[in-house]
Order: structure tokens, then sequence, then C-alpha cells
């Protein structure tokens, strides 16, 4: 039987630290569990394989938000190909509602179910 597989997107501080705590009650009731995606220091203590840096992705200010673009679609499309590649039953998006929003419509599209918070 394969092992269950879950997407956690979190890309403010708030969400990495509200995440781990997600993360660390599943892991202690799903055994075998693997956790992927998008945090920081908290999530990967948590276990999570953060393919993504959070900090990569949170801008402030409007020279930043435009000098940080590249990045910003650099990390939405690694995140999809670890979707293709990983196949979550789940993924949970937390905050961050322009990536994650709009993650969740292409997270659709490959049959992943998603929940935001």
């Amino acid at each position: 039987m394969p092992k269950p597989t879950i997407m956690i997107v979190a890309g403010e501080r708030s969400g990495d630290v509200y995440g781990a705590g997600l993360a660390r009650a599943l892991s202690a009731h799903l055994d075998g569990l693997e956790l992927f995606g998008c945090g920081g220091e908290s999530l990967r203590e948590a276990g999570a394989d953060t393919v993504v840096n959070a900090h990569d992705i949170s801008l402030a200010g409007i020279t930043e938000v435009f000098r940080g673009i590249p990045r910003v679609y650099r990390a939405y499309h690694r995140l999809l190909k670890e979707v293709e590649l990983r196949k979550p039953e789940l993924a949970i998006l937390i905050d961050f509602p322009d990536f994650n929003l709009r993650l969740a419509r292409k997270l659709k599209q490959h049959g992943v179910p998603s929940l935001f918070r």
C-alpha cells in the first residue's frame, strides 16, 4: 500500500508555524505520511520536505514584488512539478491567497483536492 502524501503550502511565517503544528498532528496519526510543499523552518522541523522555501516567495513593497516575480513563477512551477511526481491525495494551502488560490485552481486540474485556510 502506498504511503499517504499531503502537500502543504505556507508562504508566510504565521502559516509556517500553523502548518508545522498540523504536520506534526497528521504525522502522529498517519503512519508513513509524506509531507512536501512550501514553507520555512517550522515546517522543515516538523518533517515536511520544503521543495520551495517560503522566504523565496514572500514579497513586500512594490519594487520587491516586481523583482520577485520570476522567483514566484519558478516556485509555482516547481510545486506543480512535484505534484505530478508525488501525486498527493490532498493539498493544504495556508493563507497567502494571491499564490495559493491560483495554485488551487491548477491543483483541481490535476485532480488534487485542496483545503484553503
